[in-house]
Parts: structure tokens; sequence; C-alpha cells
């Protein structure tokens, strides 16, 4: 799944007192089978962005193109003053695709929970997308495997779970339907170290296969192990783009987004700008910057 996303502008309240331009003039392209990272402060548009990638949201001005063949295009008229005329919402036609082809898992997951068990609640996804109710079971019980959760879940409620098993069931109900773009806001709040480690493997895994991961998150050491490139937000605006070893080390951008680099990063830069010829690619762990150490020693 790419996208390619054209002079996008969202505003909330729009012709009210209150109206915020939340996205301003963004234009990106999104690469089939990338796993990006997407960052910023709280306030910056993060969320706004998925939502109107995902069809939650459509866009106030812009053009958002799938290469599914859906296109939703808001481009203003202009009039003969020169001025533009905004068009009013409308449904997407093809809404229902657009959401089986990309998947959004919240920062809050009891947002996407809402039957009596486990299962049941996992089945929804692949029920709604015309699977019959022995695919959509089988489907269920393969995502809640995906993420760690076994049989003995299955009955339970969802609304009993712990908050690191909400956030696996709420993933679980969208890898049941196999979406070929997963959008996932903040995944590893709430969760222990482990079940973090398993989560990143199971993300890696899941982008091998060919699903596009968009992955908001304030925890650059994720991104550092698991992306191959940052966006960074701030005030509505993509402010960077590119490599995420290139970001961190841009002083000005992380301090206007409010984001510190990863420590390992700051540790191998360091040691880089004594002399030591680190390949900075290769240090995203422990393990991978000890082995980097002893390259150039």
């Amino acid at each position: 799944m790419s996208i390619q996303i054209t002079n996008l502008t969202y505003i909330y309240d729009r012709g009210t007192p209150y109206q915020k331009a939340a996205l301003k003039d963004i234009s990106l392209f999104i690469d089939s089978g990338s796993f990006i990272g997407l960052a910023g402060k709280t306030g910056s548009g993060k969320s706004t962005l998925a939502q109107n990638l995902d069809g939650l949201l459509i866009p106030t001005k812009g053009k958002i193109s799938y290469s599914s063949g859906i296109v939703v295009d808001m481009t203003p008229r202009v009039t003969r003053n020169g001025k533009e005329k905004l068009k009013r919402p409308k449904r997407i036609k093809r809404w229902k695709e657009l959401r089986k082809t990309i998947g959004i898992v919240f920062q809050f997951p009891e947002a996407q929970l809402f039957k009596n068990t486990v299962l049941s609640d996992v089945m929804v996804g692949p029920l709604n997308f015309k699977a019959n109710e022995s695919e959509a079971k089988t489907a269920a019980k393969q995502a809640l495997k995906t993420v760690g959760l076994g049989p003995a879940f299955y009955q339970r409620s969802p609304f009993e779970l712990s908050g690191g098993e909400k956030r696996k069931v709420a993933l679980a109900g969208i890898l049941a339907f196999k979406p070929k773009m997963l959008i996932l806001d903040e995944p590893t709040v709430g969760l222990d170290w482990s079940s973090a480690q398993n989560l990143e493997k199971t993300l890696m895994d899941i982008n091998r296969s060919g699903t596009t991961v968009l992955l908001i998150t304030h925890y650059m050491d994720l991104v550092y192990r698991l992306c191959q490139r940052l966006l960074v937000m701030a005030d509505g605006r993509v402010i960077a783009d590119g490599k995420p070893i290139d970001i961190f080390g841009d002083e000005e951008t992380m301090a206007k987004a409010s984001l510190l680099p990863p420590e390992i990063f700051s540790y191998a830069e360091c040691l880089r700008r004594k002399g030591l010829g680190l390949d900075l690619g290769k240090t995203a762990t422990p393990e991978g910057l000890a082995k980097e150490i002893r390259r150039c020693l």
C-alpha cells in the first residue's frame, strides 16, 4: 500500500470562532512496504494525519491518492477573483474498502473493544469484511496467537484485562482482517519490557511480510530500532523527513519537536566525534553498538 499526499490541510471546527488548523499543506509519499516513524510533541498533528489517511476524517483541503485506486480529492475550486472555494465534506465512496486496506490501533485501546469476549471482539473485523463464522474464528485465533494471547484469553471479557492486554487485543482485532497498511499510535504504552520486545518482533515480521507500517511514538529508541524513515511534525507541518540517524543529529529539529535522541545514539555519536569510526546505522541496540566498537578497535 503506497499513498501520495498532496497539499493536505485539516481544520477542526471550520467556520466557527474555535476553528484550528491541525494540518497545514502537507505533501509526502508513503512507499509500499516501508516502516515509518511519525513523531512530534502533543498537538503537532500526528493523530489527525493518521485519521485522514484512514478515512476517519475527510481533509479540509488537498488530495490523498492510494495505490488501490481510491482518491480523496478535496482540492478547492479557485473562483474568478482568485479566492479558494472549499468543497463540502463528503463520505468516501469506497470507504469500506479503504478501512479494510488500512488498519489503525488507537492510543487508547478500550475505544476499540466492545464485545463480551476477546475472541468475539477480534472476529468483528473479518465478519464485517464478509468472512463467514468459521473463517473469522480462524483469523481471530491466528491474530491472537501473533500478539501472544492463547486460548486462555478467548472467553475472557476484554474489559477485565490489563491495559497492556487490551492493547494486544486491539492490535489482534486489526491484524485479523490482514490490512495492507498498519497505523499504530503509541503501541508500547502499558506494556512490560518482555511484551514490548515481543511486540517489536511482531511488527518487524508484519513489515517483512509486505505490510506498510506507520508508527506514531515519542520513543525514539523504538524508532531507531525499527524504522527506516522518520517524519517529524510541529504545529501541523512536517518539519523533517529522512533517515532517523540524520534527524537525531539535527539538534534544532529535535528541540523544535520536543524530542530527545535515543541514549544509545547519543553515546555512539559521542564516540564517533572522538574518532571512533562507528557506523551509526548499526548501533541501534546494545549488541550492535558493542559489535561496532569491537570492529573499530
